[in-house]
């Protein structure tokens, strides 16, 4: 235990120590570690000192840890930087003030303090300071689990606190007495008392912020935040840049702010309601006098973007009304209007929710703290409504389904194979392809959005001829191929990122009477997606996850005619594809919670592929090699937007909208080399599919051999 009496012009310091344990019995006077007391101008300091553990047990105690105490008339000055008070007690028979600390008379300034689980028989759980007192908070500071009189109480005040900067929290509670008792919240400063996250509002260091989570009884003293331009002669004046928090709930049932005298409001201070409920009333201040005007406007009154508000004096109060507007009419183009309108209608509107899909909803109606601009908290609730879509996984899906088919389609074609390999030729083809492509969208899943990926793979075939039907001769065979890639969505307000494998089967055959030539294909292809979407940091919520599964069917018919000339093959070619492609029902979660839930869906397309194919014959040194050159127009119809049907966690209620997935016309480029000789033929093609919002590129490298 340190205990000293000050003489005029001394100090006291102690520095990276530590008092555990310390027990005053039977005197009122010493604090359990240390007491200071001063008849002139004296100062005391703690640097990096943890006080746990320490008691006083008197009829009157002072300061279970540390008491500060000026007997005399000169100043004494207390420094506390990095300090710590856990489990301390003012355990007096008769009276106990200050669990961890007791002033009456000293100049104190906090930096940096941590006060938890500290006990006080009658008043300041944590801290008591008296109507000598000063007590000035800068840096971070918490008050946590403190006790007074078995009440939750961090702070008693007779006399006065200023919170000078950054951000100090009375997590169980404040109480203020005396009429020379006061309370300053200075500019970049913040206090939440009884609302640890402030409402999830973070003060900038042009403002002050107040943050109340229960009722706050000035007991007569007087109350300011922020700058005071004018009126600096009100009991409680809030400045033109000050902001005051009331936690809903409690203003529903309290009057947050109680006082007696004037009520002072600048203009340009702001007051916000957090987690306001459609048809109820919050009651701000009582007992407290106003002239016209001087309270806030309802332009300065924030509830969220989809709630109005209106503020009125009814009785002395100021109180405050709140209604849920129509989410189809205050934000438009957003898409589960049904789902917010549920959460607003029914009071579930929680930004601290354990429901993850209302404290999205919730976080991202929230215009003050997670999403201030109306567009982006737009932008980011579609991207994250259609998930799937805002990926890109259906275009990919469909990408990879055509990769399948496309192959086959080159490799028995007229234009690709040379007599010796082709359909008519004897014998037992097997086939090899690896496959690359880059793929790029943009614009279909909302404005601005693009979508960049990258796959590979392999396709493998077997085909035999089966003799000769009307002078052709039929070859049929199968093939399979699979592979994985990733792709990244740069949205208005997200980051989505795709990473995916695939697979699939396809059966085969070819007629080819002469110069004529019939292909069909009928095939499966599956794919398998882990998405990850990364929201705006101000949401604080981590990144969200959904694993989609999609297949799709796929049959194509294709005919072509070739015509030789002496300078080219001229190789017209039309056809038909139709594919279902199927995506499953699934789930947006973050950390194993559920956003919200997605239906199954389905697209049938047909596309009508039309184009011509130039190709020559050039025999180099044995080997019979053949460049190409390919283009085509390829028309769509069919079901080109997909329908997401989503349902957020906790709403009950689902809401549907239409995305374009491919465009309804693309036109396709192809340029390439074959090289055969005997048996075996190699080649090499880069080809290019594009449209107004799409751009897909691909390299494939074949080998065939015949037996």
């Amino acid at each position: 235990m340190v205990s000293a009496s000050l003489e005029e012009g001394r100090s006291l310091a102690v520095k990276d120590s530590r008092f555990v344990n310390n027990q005053i019995a039977g005197s009122s006077a010493g604090g359990a570690a240390a007491s200071v007391a001063a008849g002139g101008n004296a100062s005391f300091s703690a640097k990096n000192v943890e006080f746990s553990d320490n008691a006083v047990n008197a009829k009157q105690a002072k300061g279970g840890a540390l008491r500060l105490e000026n007997t005399g008339k000169g100043t004494l000055t207390a420094d506390l930087s990095g300090v710590t008070f856990k489990n301390n007690a003012a355990a007096g028979s008769e009276n106990g003030l200050g669990g961890a600390i007791y002033n009456d008379g000293a100049q104190i300034s906090i930096d940096g303090g941590v006060f938890e689980g500290n006990r006080a028989v009658t008043s300041g759980g944590a801290l008591y300071n008296g109507a000598k007192g000063n007590v000035t908070f800068t840096g971070t500071n918490v008050f946590s689990d403190n006790l007074a009189a078995g009440a939750a109480n961090d702070v008693h005040n007779e006399g006065s606190i200023t919170v000078a900067g950054g951000v100090t929290r009375f997590d169980g509670g404040y109480s203020q007495s005396g009429a020379d008792s006061s309370l300053i919240v200075k500019t970049g400063a913040a206090l939440a008392v009884a609302l640890p996250d402030a409402g999830g509002v973070t003060a900038s260091p042009t403002e002050a912020l107040l943050a109340l989570g229960r009722p706050l009884d000035l007991g007569g003293g007087s109350l300011r935040v922020g700058d005071v331009a004018a009126r600096s002669g009100a009991d409680v004046t809030f400045g033109r840049n000050s902001l005051l928090v009331v936690d809903g709930l409690a203003a529903r049932d309290n009057a947050m702010l109680t006082g007696n005298g004037s009520l002072a409001v600048e203009e340009g201070s702001k007051l916000y309601i957090a987690n306001a409920q459609s048809g109820e009333s919050y009651t701000v201040t009582s007992g407290l006098s106003f002239a016209d005007g001087d309270y806030w406007k309802n332009a300065s009154l924030l509830a969220g973007r989809l709630m109005e508000t209106e503020i009125s004096t009814e009785g002395g109060n100021v109180m405050v009304h709140a209604q849920a507007q129509d989410a189809s009419r205050t934000l438009p183009g957003v898409i589960p209007t049904n789902g917010l309108n549920a959460m607003m209608n029914g009071n579930k509107n929680d930004t601290e929710s354990l429901n993850a899909g209302l404290r999205f909803l919730s976080r991202a109606m929230d215009n003050v703290q997670y999403m201030p601009g109306d567009a982006t908290a737009v932008a980011m609730v579609n991207e994250v409504s259609r998930a799937s879509v805002t990926a890109g996984v259906q275009n990919t899906a469909l990408r990879l389904a055509d990769a399948g088919a496309d192959q086959i389609a080159r490799h028995l074609s007229l234009s690709f194979m040379d007599e010796n390999v082709a359909t008519d030729a004897d014998g037992v083809n097997v086939w090899a392809t690896p496959m690359y492509g880059n793929t790029y969208t943009h614009g279909m899943a909302a404005s601005g959005a693009a979508v960049r990926g990258n796959y590979g793979g392999l396709a493998l075939g077997v085909d035999k001829k089966f003799g000769e039907i009307l002078g052709g001769a039929v070859r049929a065979g199968a093939a399979v191929n699979g592979g994985g890639g990733k792709s990244e969505t740069r949205g208005t307000a997200t980051i989505t990122s795709n990473s995916y494998s695939f697979g699939g089967i396809n059966f085969y055959a070819g007629w080819n009477p002469g110069d004529l030539n019939v292909t069909a294909s009928a095939g499966w292809s599956i794919g398998t997606h882990d998405l990850k979407l990364n929201l705006p940091s101000s949401m604080n919520m981590g990144p969200l996850s959904s694993d989609v599964d999609t297949t799709a069917f796929v049959a194509d018919l294709r005919g072509e005619y070739r015509i030789s000339t002496d300078v080219a093959d001229i190789t017209p070619h039309a056809g038909v594809r139709y594919t279902s492609l199927s995506t499953d029902s699934h789930k947006v979660r973050t950390k194993g919670s559920t956003v919200n839930s997605v239906a199954s869906d389905r697209q049938d397309i047909v596309q009508f592929p039309v184009g011509v194919t130039l190709s020559k014959n050039v025999d180099v040194s044995g080997w019979n090699v053949k460049p190409l050159l390919d283009v085509s127009v390829i028309p769509a119809a069919g079901d080109t937007k997909n329908t997401t049907k989503v349902s957020y966690a906790g709403t009950h209620a689902a809401d549907s909208v239409n995305t374009r997935i491919m465009d309804s016309t693309s036109w396709s480029g192809l340029v390439g080399v074959q090289a055969e000789k005997g048996n075996l033929a190699l080649g090499i093609n880069y080809g290019m599919q594009a449209s107004k919002n799409e751009t897909d590129q691909s390299v494939n490298v074949g080998i065939s051999w015949k037996f």
